[in-house]
């Protein structure tokens, strides 16, 4: 099996042995080296989790690998959480990002905007703000100058999203 299918095959089954202490696997890779595998799984919660929640997930995750063994050779388990300035995979995660700042990759299309009003050049630009609506056909995005309160709202097209990370105010 090849390192994604691994990956694949094993994420329905952690994600069951998670679920009780109110985690959600919210990602997962498996990779072949050297000097083994590496099984990285990344968990989170509504609110973020915890060191300790990490560390019982990864007790609670090992001792299944031990008993089932479904994993070639040697290996190494992590465990982490997304981390404050998170990737947004997904609608869930999106929707729970509206009215926290993030940082979008789009893609601009040569024919057309992506993003309403126009102002970039045809290629991928970053744009950060304030994610106020998320919606089936585009994103809404408040760019602000500075700490001020309003600023301009730009649609995005969903089609056009690359990327979305969400990010900490310091």
């Amino acid at each position: 099996m090849g390192e994604v299918d691994e990956a694949e095959r094993l994420a329905p089954i952690i994600a069951r042995l998670l679920d009780p202490a109110g985690l959600e696997l919210v990602g997962v890779s498996w990779a072949r080296g050297r000097g083994g595998g590496r099984l990285r799984l990344v968990v989170d919660r509504p609110g973020g989790v915890t060191v300790d929640e990490c560390g019982q997930a990864s007790r609670t995750v090992s001792q299944w690998l031990d008993s089932a063994d479904p994993l070639p050779g040697p290996y190494t388990l992590e465990v982490s959480s997304p981390g404050a300035e998170r990737p947004l995979d997904g609608d869930a995660q999106l929707a729970a990002a509206v009215g926290h700042r993030v940082r979008l990759e789009v893609a601009t299309a040569e024919k057309g905007p992506a993003i309403e009003p126009p102002s970039q050049p045809a290629g991928r630009i970053f744009l950060e703000g304030w994610l106020v609506a998320v919606g089936p056909d585009a994103l809404e995005l408040e760019v602000r100058a500075g700490r001020r309160r309003a600023g301009e709202r730009r649609r995005i097209a969903r089609s056009q999203l690359v990327a979305a990370r969400r990010l900490v105010d310091l």
